[in-house]
């Protein structure tokens, strides 16, 4: 098996991005030596994709079932279309004048048309499996693979006719699913990825540290046929948990919600768990991005493998300064051909640099910093809150980066290493729903107030408001990650709640602020005195038992720092089932 893997930028640096930013193109060509259009590159499931000439971005705005397409120099939005109830992921033929987009919520796939022009056109939507949420090319464009999150399932999609013309039916939960790329224009050649989402149960027993493994199934695109797969193991974490003398802890594949190949390899990111305990923020999930190799099928353990971001993070930044320990990875993109990855943060609205060096091994952040902070207004940039995918320029030193909750693109100079521009994807939300979208910035962010430094979020158990299908030790017992869509009612009339946690002692969103206060090691948002100023706010003491609510401690507070609890359970009412 071989995979495109040019060197023009094979081990390029810093230096050498800025040199060819300035000097000129090193690309691939869209067209391969058979004279026919083929992507550069690896075709793999994101929110945001780009163009083999670099010139046109596409992005999915969930929130207002879009997309936005963008003029990549000089930056500008070209148009917005709608495509369907929640656009999920999307992909860009060959031509460079055609996208696919995955409708999440309609369980549909759409092709869109005239990319360059004024008003795209979107076809009749394809039904498909439920909660579709990732899409591939094969290498021409000719064949689309959707995953069925919650079908279990991939469909394969002729492009030209737009009808279903083939299933694998062995995935349970595939979210993402790359296509393999050697860069000619033979797809049969190719292999389809497709990580399981959820850990695999095993082999250790439920509610250990060893309780999961990861696991990406390989197909051919020739016939959909099953080839051994690639399995990640448990690993050691590196990090003992706060206040604990019990060593190390091991940590579990689960959430593998991105995966992209370079060379001859594959790599996936996750939320690996540690459901053991003690419930410690450096103890209970880690960034771990897990390297498969495609030739033997079996994990890269050595020098530029497996790797936990957390520990590279705690070895580069001194405790003390600034850092963020990189909750939820959602995506990845490589610089071109390179060895440099960047990874994305959900939680922590973070890009981080990451080299996996075969020789001097793996090694976070450049020069000019150890972490691209797209969460912080830049200059004329505004914030990047909640990022969920990136894709990188073929042929210069930029990347594009969804910004989700904060509903623009992001621009990222790789040859400086900072936020360049922010253009808005989609209309700021006013009102309830401004209220709801306040409310899930703060059910998915990990920063300030709602993690020690950015270590996890309400999400980091709660995918998309759901589950994680672990089951977690707590003093009170094992608990199953609950999943948020049933908190409140969805039929006719008010809605109810019910009771959460699996226990009578959580009966309100606001009694979630104990977990913000002693699992994720946050300040908490029940707050008094020195309002805005995290290290003057004072924490309200929550009594407990049944002397008050946390809602009420929240209210009667003079002054009341924030009423974040209200909006995070305006977020809850509206987890669709």
């Amino acid at each position: 098996m071989t995979f495109k893997s040019t060197t023009a930028l094979g081990l390029l640096g810093l230096g050498a991005l800025a040199a060819f930013a300035s000097t000129g193109k090193l690309s691939l060509g869209a067209v391969n030596a058979q004279g026919a259009a083929v992507l550069e590159r690896a075709s793999k499931s994101g929110t945001i994709a780009i163009t083999n000439d670099d010139q046109t971005i596409v992005m999915v705005n969930p929130e207002t079932d879009s997309i936005s397409v963008f003029d990549a120099e000089p930056l500008s939005k070209r148009s917005s279309v709608k495509t369907g109830n929640e656009p999920s992921s999307v992909v860009i033929h060959p031509d460079g004048k055609t996208a696919f987009v995955a409708n999440r919520a309609d369980a549909t796939v759409v092709k869109v048309t005239s990319l360059t022009a004024a008003s795209p056109r979107v076809s009749e939507p394809l039904e498909v499996g439920s909660e579709p949420t990732g899409l591939a090319l094969s290498p021409t464009g000719a064949k689309l693979f959707v995953a069925e999150w919650a079908e279990g399932r991939v469909s394969v999609v002729d492009t030209a006719s737009m009808k279903i013309i083939a299933s694998i039916d062995a995935p349970t939960n595939p979210r993402s699913v790359v296509v393999t790329n050697n860069g000619d224009s033979d797809d049969s050649d190719e292999f389809v990825l497709v990580p399981e989402f959820f850990g695999q149960v095993g082999p250790g027993a439920e509610a250990s540290d060893e309780s999961r493994t990861g696991l990406v199934r390989v197909y051919k695109v020739s016939d959909y046929s099953a080839t051994p797969g690639i399995r990640f193991s448990p690993l050691d974490s590196g990090f003992v948990p706060d206040g604990t003398n019990a060593g190390t802890v091991k940590t579990a594949p689960n959430q593998l919600y991105a995966a992209a190949v370079q060379g001859q390899k594959v790599y996936a990111t996750s939320i690996s768990a540690s459901p053991k305990g003690p419930p410690k923020f450096n103890g209970n999930v880690h960034p771990v991005v897990y390297v498969g190799d495609l030739e033997t099928r079996k994990e890269d353990t050595g020098k530029a493998g497996t790797v936990n971001l957390a520990k590279k993070v705690q070895e580069a930044i001194s405790s003390g300064q600034p850092r963020h320990f990189l909750a939820d990875l959602v995506d990845i993109a490589f610089a071109g051909s390179s060895n440099i990855a960047y990874t994305v943060s959900k939680g922590a609205d973070i890009v981080q640099r990451v080299v996996f060096d075969e020789v001097k091994g793996i090694t976070i952040g450049s020069q000019f910093n150890t972490q691209i902070d797209v969460g912080r207004a830049q200059g004329d940039a505004k914030p990047c809150q909640n990022p969920i995918g990136i894709v990188t320029a073929h042929d210069g030193p930029r990347a594009y980066v969804n910004c989700w909750v904060s509903r623009n693109l992001a621009v990222i100079d790789l040859s400086k290493q900072q936020v360049a521009q922010t253009l808005a994807s989609s209309e700021t939300p006013t009102g309830e729903a401004l209220e709801v979208n306040r409310g899930k910035r703060f059910f998915f962010t990990g920063r300030g107030r709602w993690s020690k430094e950015s270590w996890s979020s309400c999400g980091s158990c709660h995918p998309d408001g759901l589950s994680d299908n672990i089951t977690w030790q707590f003093a009170a017992g094992p608990r199953q990650t609950t999943s948020m869509d049933g908190t409140f009612s969805h039929g006719s009339g008010a809605q109810k709640q019910r009771i959460l946690n699996w226990t009578g002692i959580f009966d309100e969103i606001h009694d979630f602020e104990r977990n913000t206060r002693d699992v994720s090691g946050g300040l908490g948002a029940v707050t008094t005195d020195g309002c805005g100023d995290l290290n003057e706010e004072r924490r309200l003491d929550l009594a407990g038992g049944l002397d008050k609510p946390v809602r009420e401690v929240q209210n009667e507070a003079k002054p009341s720092c924030t009423k974040d609890w209200d909006e995070i359970e305006a977020y809850a009412k509206t987890i669709r089932p």
